[in-house]
């Protein structure tokens, strides 16, 4: 089919029909509070407030257990006004904590995307049209 190796790049928004998080709803998530409570029951949690709060202290666990550098890497995506983790850390925000960032960020982005695989609809959709599409060639 392909003459050349081929990679195919794609956003947040393509696994969305799966249930994983577009990167505006992963940018809700990372930064806690009221957007990620309504993230949390958008995605249809039985008990909504019982996964924010697991969902919280995941978040700290991220940080290295320590709730100020999470709490410092938040007011720095915030004030950043990005949408993307990845332009963020690209960026070398934090400063001096830059290093601490990029592990909080990696951190935070597989728990989140983690905690969505165990709950995933991998049927239908686009994915199944592309794997027909590579067979049939």
């Amino acid at each position: 089919m392909f003459d050349d190796r081929t990679v195919l790049v794609l956003g947040a928004g393509a696994s969305r029909p799966y249930g994983f998080p577009t990167s505006s709803e992963l940018r809700k998530l990372i930064l806690g509070g009221g957007g990620a409570i309504k993230t949390i029951e958008a995605r249809g949690f039985a008990d909504p407030i019982r996964e924010a709060k697991e969902h919280e202290a995941e978040m700290v666990q991220c940080a290295m257990q320590r709730p100020q550098l999470m709490e410092q890497f938040r007011t720095v995506f915030r004030g950043s006004q990005r949408i993307s983790i990845d332009s963020l850390i690209a960026g070398g925000a934090g400063g001096d904590l830059a290093g601490s960032f990029e592990a909080v960020a990696c951190n935070v982005v597989t728990s989140i995307i983690m905690r969505c695989e165990s709950r995933a609809k991998l049927d239908g959709d686009w994915y199944q049209w592309l794997l027909e599409f590579l067979i049939a060639e």
